[in-house]
């Protein structure tokens, strides 16, 4: 379900956050940081990537229902051990819809949905018509 420029939960359960990770055990797959994010909040979605980022860690995104606020859940979510590794959390630089910054979009983007509808009356109005 979308509203204007944010990503819902599943059933409309709430708005969709997305974090991503580094600095995880070679060993740890999905269903293992599942539950250990699971402890954090409701989990809807989990992806390692194949690849590794410039460090050389693999990395990968997880997806919480219902955060109030990001930063400082990414900000809990950075304490996080696994294992001997410290867990690296950050809010993703490139987000699609929704996350940190989000508002900011969707104000830029009725500003200018306003200056639209400015525009096109001026110009009714220099035309001549009402």
């Amino acid at each position: 379900m979308r509203e204007g420029n944010r990503r819902f939960g599943w059933n409309g359960s709430g708005r969709v956050s997305s974090f991503y990770f580094s600095r995880f055990a070679e060993d740890a797959y999905e269903p293992e940081l599942w539950k250990i994010f699971k402890r954090w909040g409701k989990v809807c979605n989990l992806y390692i990537d194949r690849k590794r980022d410039k460090n050389g860690y693999r990395y990968g995104f997880a997806r919480f229902v219902g955060i109030q606020n990001d930063l400082d859940f990414a900000r809990k979510l950075d304490a996080i051990n696994v294992g001997s590794m410290k867990l690296h959390v950050n809010i993703p630089r490139f987000a699609i819809v929704g996350g940190l910054g989000a508002e900011k979009k969707e104000r830029e983007y009725a500003e200018k949905e306003e200056g639209n509808k400015l525009r096109k009356k001026n110009l009714k109005e220099e035309r001549g018509g009402s």
